[in-house]
């Protein structure tokens, strides 16, 4: 059994020692997997005269101007599985070796663009964010619990160098199995702080990171060695 009270005071313990570190490793890994960011296009073609006055020389453009968003939206999927992947799995090898062996190493941050498991960092992370899409499309709350059923897959590919993909979704599967919901309400119990964070011109929010992080990498060691127990 966990207590929200004892993994915050946990993971208050722990950034007591190495918060700035946790600071940088949590705004690099979400800055670059994309956390955060979105981009939205909207372009639309009516025929020349829909072009701007003084446009209309250019209006043979406007079709291959359309080709953006799916530009986009290629090059995002691209940065997806080639980098954000491993590296959300390198954060996580940050936290679990801070939290559990006290190193703080910031190279680990980048422990998951390793050639021998780079490959299957990559193709892990990027069919866990597909399956959630995937599942989100179905009312949002089908998307929502799976995120929550994946939670621990990057933690756990960044712990077992060796672990093939399936083993870390099951086991994930596994961890998660009727501990859902207390990770939601878990998740709730950080809107003060995000509020709090908002209030200060929205940065403040970037300063709460670490501390969610760290009170999930405690829940992480909490649900791994029930399941291993």
């Amino acid at each position: 059994m966990w207590s929200r009270a004892d993994l915050k005071w946990q993971a208050k313990q722990v950034l007591g020692r190495s918060y700035w570190k946790w600071l940088l490793v949590t705004f690099v890994a979400g800055l670059v997997s994309g956390q955060g960011f979105s981009f939205t296009v909207n372009f639309s073609v009516s025929g020349a005269s829909a072009a701007p006055a003084g446009w209309e020389p250019f209006a043979f453009l406007a079709p291959l101007l359309m080709w953006i968003p799916m530009i986009l939206l290629g090059a995002a999927l691209i940065f997806t599985l080639f980098v954000s992947g491993p590296m959300q799995v390198g954060a996580c090898r940050f936290y679990f070796s801070s939290t559990v062996y006290q190193n703080d190493d910031l190279g680990y941050l980048f422990s998951g663009f390793r050639s021998e498991q780079y490959l299957r960092n990559a193709c892990a992370m990027f069919l866990m964010d597909l399956y959630i899409f995937l599942w989100s499309l179905l009312f949002v709350i089908p998307g929502i619990v799976k995120s929550y059923e994946y939670r621990f897959i990057p933690y756990l590919l960044a712990e077992y160098p060796q672990m093939d993909r399936q083993t870390a979704f099951a086991i994930s599967r596994e961890m998660t199995l009727g501990h859902k919901w207390e990770m939601f309400v878990l998740d709730l119990s950080f809107l003060g702080w995000y509020f709090l964070g908002l209030l200060a011109c929205g940065i403040g929010v970037l300063f709460v990171m670490p501390y969610v992080e760290a009170t999930y990498a405690q829940l992480y060691l909490r649900l791994r060695g029930a399941q291993t127990a």
